[in-house]
């Protein structure tokens, strides 16, 4: 079975998330990062990512309400969901069933060790479920 991609989405010019794509890539991810609310909900559907990224204030929607109701939903709810932003929004980022939460700009490695950490244990549930 083919490895299933990282979602990272925020707007399209975004230093940090260049960085953390190239990071992800270089350590065998597939990355995809996306620019709109749409763009990733067509790709959560479509592709079962393995983990997805997103920027509290992602562009063309409401990432919060989005990630309701990618949990609610019996289809997408497995699929973990870490929020990035500027703003202190944590409270509100597990509210929507968040698993993870991050301030931006912040410790690369730290970010990373989060990420790694639901990745990781994300593909030995899975890995678990298959057998």
């Amino acid at each position: 079975m083919a490895q299933r991609p990282v979602l990272i989405a925020s707007t399209a010019r975004d230093p940090f998330v260049s960085e953390l794509v190239r990071i992800l890539q270089s350590e065998g991810w597939e990355v995809r990062a996306l620019h709109t609310i749409g763009a990733v909900q067509r790709a959560v559907r479509k592709e079962q990512p393995a983990l997805v990224v997103l920027d509290v204030m992602l562009p063309g929607g409401d990432a919060l309400s989005l990630c309701q109701q990618w949990k609610s939903d019996p289809a997408t709810a497995e699929t973990p969901v870490f929020f990035f932003s500027v703003l202190m929004a944590r409270d509100r980022c597990v509210e929507a069933g968040a698993d993870g939460f991050m301030l931006k700009p912040s410790e690369q490695e730290q970010l990373l060790e989060q990420l790694r950490e639901i990745l990781n244990s994300r593909v030995t549930r899975l890995h678990r479920r298959a057998k």
